[in-house]
């Protein structure tokens, strides 16, 4: 049974599906093929049960294998009665088993009375692929299950409690159906959560994902494009025979970073998919805040006497708060019992105190309905709180009555570790015996409230973020604008986090961030924690943040640790061997640590193995501020006996102080020889002898080395030149001889040129900007290193666009990473290739980018959209047009985009012509950067676009 679903057809058979569903291959040969097929596929179906509950999407998995390999697996299926079968593949990626193949039946088609269903599976051979069926005689045949609908009457009353623990519990465990209509991952979506229920050991919770903001927020609070829209669906309900209906549950939201986000609640009386539209809006409703409160109660009583009725929880929103819900009701709507007041905690009360007298009064704030004599139940979430006398009773209660409990008060123990200055937060469970049940949120004050107070001096854009943890993925953060202080210091009450307050770092350390878009600088001015009446100030404050900048500052003060120094044996580290650190020493620039230091040893850099986990410990105190503390033993490693380019060896040292883990990046050098590539030469004396080499000739090419390593290498070095992967020319290369270096080892920085070479013979259809890519092999003794080298066709000059550079961070938006610079161009009177520099990387999978070139009276662009190009005339919109010469856009550099197109293509006659560049894809005016500026001035709402030439660029070769 699967409770989490997409609603996704991916395709549809008309009538009663066969071979040509999903193929076009029916595995007849054609005339003159041959066909040799051994067996067709085997295919086992695990069946699936009848009885599965409408409304919710099934899994079919089957058994397919084949030893000429399998091609494609396919499920058909289809409510039964439809008059089609839809079809999707099914997929081992999810099954860990390469035979198993799994794929889901949506909820939408899972509907009464049944479902028909096979599977279709074929090899790899071609031509005369085989397929297997199942059931056999598919697709006249199939298989079936059946559905049924499970109604629930009202009352109805959810706590997500079951008889397993919440961690090894679902929401379909209680017949509740989490749906996405975005962002499809189940961790950002409804679940059960066992993070501080208000009864029992889970609440339904929406996930707030990574607090602080790791998403851009989406529009209107952002530009970001993962927008939640998740749904927390009822199982159905029975409301025939009922003529008042109301829904009330408890709630609260723990708020973290930014983004936007809206509740509301639904009612569907069809299907329970949210895509079929059935569902119809019941409130919009405020966010709760962070202790438990009761919903208001909402009427569905217009819905009275239907058969089948889902209610629903709807959530949108970027990266926000949690939303958590427990005590679900629907039913007749009941008298409406709130905490009036409770008996506050005397001073003397603290951790480890026992038998805590608790004593309440409820108020009924219906006007309309009583409630009869209750029974009520005191329990908490909180592992250390211990409830001693947990039951009671509380009198009947009159509209807009109120009464303390008359059967005694409750009372409870606090355990030692409990932390002080908290909030106890309990749940009162009252009963009428009836089927009506209602729970009241109590919570007490232990000590004194705790309190964040930070100061900033902003004018525009500078946003704030406190939490604990990691600044980058927080365990636990909030955020606010500057502006919304109006002057005024950022006050929090982070009584809820006592676990984690100063003086003391707690498990998590807490943090500042002050981040600026503006354009002014703004300043961080203070931070102060008050808990228990003590005071913990940051430090380093106030502490500017210019424009476009971050900084963080932590409460209290963490260590800052490094390396400073250390010995290795051998005394030079080498490939090869194991390594020893000795001596290591930690130097402390920061805050003193909370307790003794152990560090692990480890890498990012695969060259790097044999690591011992055994932790090495630094002494058996902290290492105080400005300390230095050298490790009691040594650390080791292995480094592989291929790393012989002279580059170090990235390590990392995983270190804990029994508060902090922290990791401590260094480098071990491993010095060696080094020869590498450093010039190439061609000779086309035979040729045009313009030192290029072109389409057609014969060259000779010299290939300069230099040793840029540690040490002169072992012994003389030759090389080994062969054809390369990535070239783009026709090429016949010949190096029947290893490229010579003399017979004397290469000193350290010391170059040289082969004495003899090797030859190309380029192909006559290569063209301007093609290249041939090399291997070459370089040895000295029993030492080797790979280069590659490549030699341009017609390697002419880039010559500089005549234009200033276009601005640095002048974009409207993103524009793939796209940040025009400035071009250059080259050309040989037949090819014409124009380069486009960015100031920052680009992803070339999104980039959006145009070449215009304006050859009067004629327009004519280069696009790119994601990487697949096309050749149009006209401004924007125009027509593909034919070329004699494929046009190729090279996008494998991070900064840089070359077109290459036929100057015959383009018509030009002449040496000369015009060009101007767009990058980026921006909501009305079409680009999101432009080179020159105004040279394409578009707005989209009016319809006008211009691109005539008149500021282009002008180009001469």
């Amino acid at each position: 049974m699967r409770h989490l679903y997409g609603f996704l057809v991916l395709g549809v058979c008309l009538g009663a599906c066969g071979p040509s569903g999903d193929s076009d291959d029916d595995g007849t040969p054609g005339p003159g093929e041959d066909c040799d097929n051994d067996s067709a596929p085997e295919v086992v179906v695990q069946e699936v049960a009848s009885g599965q509950p409408v409304g919710f999407a099934v899994d079919v998995v089957a058994q397919v294998s084949d030893p000429q390999g399998i091609n494609t697996v396919s499920l058909y299926y289809r409510t039964e009665g439809a008059p089609t079968f839809a079809f999707t593949f099914m997929s081992n990626d999810a099954t860990g088993s390469d035979d198993l193949y799994m794929a889901t039946i949506p909820a939408s088609v899972v509907q009464a009375p049944g479902v028909d269903y096979y599977v279709r599976a074929t090899d790899q051979v071609s031509p005369c692929t085989e397929e297997t069926f199942s059931p056999a005689a598919a697709p006249d045949e199939w298989d079936h299950f059946e559905t049924e609908l499970d109604l629930s009457n009202l009352p109805y009353y959810a706590d997500f409690d079951g008889e397993d623990a919440c961690a090894e519990s679902s929401l379909a465990s209680f017949d509740w159906l989490a749906a996405h209509q975005s962002f499809p991952q189940s961790i950002h979506n409804w679940r059960l959560d066992d993070r501080n229920p208000l009864s029992g050991d889970c609440s339904a919770s929406h996930s707030e994902g990574i607090p602080g903001g790791f998403w851009e927020c989406p529009p209107p609070d952002g530009e970001g494009t993962i927008v939640r829209k998740n749904w927390l669906i009822s199982p159905p309900m029975d409301f025939r025979g009922k003529d008042s209906i109301s829904v009330r549950w408890f709630e609260r939201r723990v708020a973290s970073g930014l983004c936007g986000e809206a509740h509301q609640l639904y009612v569907s009386t069809g299907a329970p998919d949210p895509d079929a539209g059935d569902y119809q809006l019941i409130a919009d409703l405020a966010l709760p805040g962070s202790a438990w409160t009761s919903s208001e109660w909402h009427d569905i009583s217009a819905y009275s006497g239907s058969e089948t009725v889902y209610v629903a929880l709807y959530y949108e929103g970027g990266s926000a708060g949690r939303w958590q819900v427990d005590d679900f009701y629907v039913g007749e709507p009941l008298a409406d019992l709130r905490l009036v007041t409770v008996d506050e905690l005397s001073s003397s009360t603290g951790p480890g105190s026992s038998a805590v007298a608790l004593n309440v009064t409820v108020e009924n704030v219906s006007e309309t309905y009583a409630s009869t004599a209750l029974t009520a139940t005191l329990t908490s979430s909180d592992p250390a709180i211990t409830i001693s006398g947990s039951t009671s009773t509380l009198p009947a209660l009159e509209p807009l009555a109120q009464a303390e409990l008359d059967g005694g008060s409750f009372s409870f123990d606090i355990g030692s570790t409990h932390p002080d200055n908290s909030y106890l937060d309990f749940a009162m469970l009252l009963d009428d015996g009836l089927g009506h049940q209602w729970t009241i949120p109590i919570r007490l004050l232990l000590g004194e409230e705790s309190s964040v107070t930070v100061g900033a001096s902003a004018q525009e854009d500078f946003t704030l973020e406190l939490g604990h943890g990691s600044p980058e993925a927080p365990d636990y953060s909030v955020e606010v604008e500057a502006s919304e202080l109006v002057d005024a210091d950022w006050v929090l009450n982070v009584t809820s986090e006592a676990a984690h307050l100063p003086p003391g770092p707690g498990s998590r350390r807490w943090f500042v961030k002050a981040s600026n878009s503006g354009s002014v600088a703004a300043t961080l001015d203070s931070a102060v924690f008050t808990v228990g009446g003590v005071e913990t100030a940051a430090e380093h404050v106030p502490l500017i943040v210019e424009p476009g900048q971050s900084a963080v500052v932590f409460v209290p003060q963490p260590p800052d640790l490094h390396v400073q120094e250390f010995q290795t044996s051998p005394e030079s580290a080498s490939p090869g061997v194991e390594n020893r650190l000795q001596g290591l020493q930690l130097r402390n620039d920061g805050a003193p640590t909370a307790g003794p230091v152990s560090c692990v040893l480890g890498s990012p850099d695969a060259d790097a193995t044999g690591f011992d986990t055994a932790p090495v410990t630094f002494g058996e105190t902290l290492i105080g501020s400005g300390e230095v503390r050298t490790a009691d033993g040594d650390f080791v490693v292995t480094v592989g006996a291929g790393h012989t380019d002279n580059s170090p060896v990235a390590l990392t040292l995983l270190c804990t102080d029994g508060s902090d883990t922290d990791t401590i990046s260094f480098e071990l050098p491993i010095p060696y020889a080094h020869p590498v590539i450093e010039l190439v030469r061609v000779d086309d004396s035979d040729g045009d002898d313009d030192g290029l080499a072109d389409a057609g000739e014969l060259v000779d090419v010299y290939v300069t080395i230099r040793n840029d390593g540690a040490f002169a290498t072992d012994e003389a070095v030759e090389a080994v030149v062969s054809a390369g992967d990535g070239s783009t020319a026709v090429y016949t290369l010949s190096a029947n001889d290893a490229l010579d270096y003399g017979s004397a080892p290469l000193e350290v920085d010391a170059a040289l040129e082969s004495s003899n070479s090797f030859q190309l013979n380029v192909d006559s259809s290569a063209l301007l900007g093609d290249s041939i890519v090399l291997d070459v092999v370089l040895t000295a003794g029993s030492d080797s290193w790979t280069e590659q080298m490549t030699v341009e066709v017609t390697g002419l000059p880039w010559l500089p666009c005549p234009e200033p550079d276009d601005p640095m961070g002048d974009v409207v938006s993103a524009a793939g990473g796209f940040d025009i610079k400035g071009c250059s161009y080259r050309s040989d009177g037949e090819m014409l290739q124009v380069k486009l520099d960015s100031w920052t990387e680009y992803d070339p999978s999104i980039l959006f980018l145009d070449f215009f070139f304006y050859e009067v009276p004629n327009q004519y662009s280069v696009e790119s959209v994601g990487g697949n190009v096309s050749f149009e005339d006209g401004c924007v919109f125009g027509d593909d047009l034919p070329t004699t010469v494929p046009i190729v856009l090279d996008l494998s550099s991070p900064t840089a985009a070359i077109a290459r197109v036929s100057l015959d293509d383009m018509n030009i006659l002449g040496n000369n012509t015009q060009v101007a560049f767009g990058s980026g894809s921006c909501p009305n005016v079409y680009f999101c950067d432009t080179y020159p500026a105004g040279a394409l001035t578009f707005t989209i709402e009016q319809g006008t676009y211009n691109c005539d030439g008149d500021d282009y660029i002008s180009i001469n070769w």
